[in-house]
């Protein structure tokens, strides 16, 4: 039943995590940054190295870049989690 009940819910949930992640980041950019939404949250996708961190001069964006990068940390592990959940109860 429970084997059920995660193939059944595990792609609504990714969907509903990427949904999150997504309104998050817009939110942080909003927040804190007023600017040029689409090309920082394209870019943020992925993790920024600590060299592109350390030698960003404008402060704000220096704190967006950490902070996308533990949202994305946090989101990333918990749709790998689901996913690999729901891979294994496919493979039952």
């Amino acid at each position: 039943m429970i084997r059920n009940l995660i193939i059944e819910m595990a792609p609504a949930l990714i969907l509903v995590l990427i949904a999150l992640f997504a309104i998050v980041k817009v939110s942080i950019i909003s927040v804190s940054l007023h600017k040029n939404y689409f090309s920082l949250f394209f870019n943020s996708l992925l993790f920024f190295n600590r060299v592109t961190i350390r030698n960003t001069f404008h402060e704000k964006l220096k704190a967006y870049y950490k902070k996308s990068n533990k949202v994305n940390a946090i989101f990333y592990v918990l749709i790998v989690i689901v996913l690999a959940l729901y891979l294994l109860m496919k493979a039952i």
